[in-house]
């Protein structure tokens, strides 16, 4: 019966060392890539974004669709990526910046971009309050997403004792 728990403890150091055996060089490498897909994302967000101001529904949809293909790439790329040990947190918290993205992809970026499709005669007050509310809402949420992802970055930065530049 000592043996085991002697064992249980050796198995939980090991387990503890091989989880901090990542260098500080491989984890600033693994932030770099990570921190690439996550600003990648952005990118074509903003174009989605800028392409509001056009109201031109085909510059919408090709914005829309470029979105979504970075979006797929960005969560294969993260799942793909060998993740060292002390960096799954990381790569969770991108994750889950990408899916506060699939949820705004899925449910509201059709319903804003069909209503910014629609002639002018038909962009009643209470469609643009409503295009506003949702707008809003997403915003907050992917704004809320970032400050969850920027707190992962910074306790990563420590972690690692790396300096991160934004």
């Amino acid at each position: 019966m000592r043996n085991s728990g002697f064992m249980m403890a050796m198995l939980g150091a090991l387990m503890l060392s091989a989880c901090s055996t990542t260098t500080p060089k491989r984890a600033a490498q693994y932030n770099d890539i990570v921190m690439t897909q996550q600003k990648e994302l952005v990118i074509k967000y903003d174009k989605m974004l800028e392409s509001f101001d056009t109201y031109v529904g085909s510059k919408m949809d090709a914005a829309y669709n470029d979105l979504i293909s970075q979006l797929q790439y960005t969560k294969h790329e993260l799942n793909a990526i060998e993740t060292p040990g002390g960096c799954e947190e990381l790569r969770d918290a991108v994750l889950d910046y990408a899916s506060t993205y699939d949820i705004f992809v899925e449910e509201s970026l059709p319903m804003l971009i069909s209503i910014y499709k629609r002639p002018e005669n038909e962009f009643t007050p209470d469609l643009r309050i409503e295009w506003e509310n949702t707008y809003k809402d997403m915003d907050s949420k992917l704004k809320e997403a970032g400050k969850k992802l920027n707190q992962a970055q910074e306790k990563f930065a420590n972690d690692f004792k790396l300096k991160v530049i934004k």
